[in-house]
């Protein structure tokens, strides 16, 4: 393991990292700690999952101490849900009413609220399979990139110079909050009370053309439109609860750089 921790390949380091947990937690502890003062951020977010599994007051001394660089906003931004995650785990008072402060304590007028940890310290790699392969997610039932996925919804080519990162976010979390131009949902009644919902792709004079999820592109006449809304967000409600913080933090990552 030693050799493997002077290796300069990432990767390899990581692992030696995730070793360190079959070790004795006393002699563990200190070396990754030594990981989070001289580590890269990945590095250092294997250390703090890994810390996060160890038994000993060691680590809940560690995972104390950078918990409170992240609340002194001394912490660097991708750390940020590494180290509320790896403190969840923990069962040390200490920690537990740290946590508890912290959230008490989230401004109110923030509209992400605790989702800011998932802000930055993503996998690009990971989030393009969450994008391209999550059969919960099902991103490309409704959004493409390049060649891939459905016209149903606004395409995801370019959305990272479109969206900020808090825009992203919001739009994946809370869709129905503040609908980004191009995801909401327009409702059209027809003259013979039929109903139709989905994502405007374009309009002229005389119709509309609508992607919905059920019959794809439908042409609607305007002369035919009785009444015409405009609805949620053609993004669902309740990713936050189906895909884990990880999932999302890997997703915004994929989808940011997407300039």
């Amino acid at each position: 393991m030693d050799v493997a921790r002077l290796d300069f390949a990432v990767e390899l380091r990581k692992a030696a990292t995730r070793l360190q947990a079959n070790v004795d937690p006393s002699i563990a502890a200190p070396q990754l700690n030594a990981v989070m003062v001289e580590g890269s951020i990945g590095e250092q977010q294997v250390a703090l999952a890994t810390l996060a599994t160890m038994n000993g007051s060691v680590s809940d001394e560690i995972i104390l101490r950078w918990f409170g660089k992240y609340v002194a906003g001394t912490l660097p931004a991708a750390l940020a849900l590494d180290v509320v995650d790896a403190a969840e785990l923990r069962s040390d008072a200490r920690i537990v009413e740290g946590l508890e402060k912290w959230r008490a304590g989230l401004p109110k007028d923030d509209s992400l609220g605790e989702m800011k940890i998932v802000l930055e310290g993503g996998s690009e790699e990971a989030g393009r399979r969450v994008f391209l392969e999550n059969p919960v997610a099902s991103c490309t039932r409704c959004h493409r990139i390049g060649d891939v996925g459905s016209d149903i919804g606004p395409s995801m080519d370019g959305i990272g110079a479109r969206l900020t990162r808090e825009q992203l976010v919001e739009s994946i979390v809370f869709p129905n909050r503040s609908i980004a131009e191009g995801f909401e949902t327009v409702v059209v009644t027809t003259n013979d009370e039929e109903v139709h919902a989905g994502i405007l792709k374009t309009e002229s004079d005389d119709e509309l053309i609508l992607n919905t999820v059920d019959q794809g592109a439908i042409r609607i006449s305007k002369g035919d439109i009785q009444s015409r809304d405009t609805g949620l967000s053609g993004m669902p409600e309740g990713f936050v609860d189906i895909l884990s913080k990880q999932d999302i933090r890997d997703l915004v990552e994929y989808l940011f750089a997407k300039k």
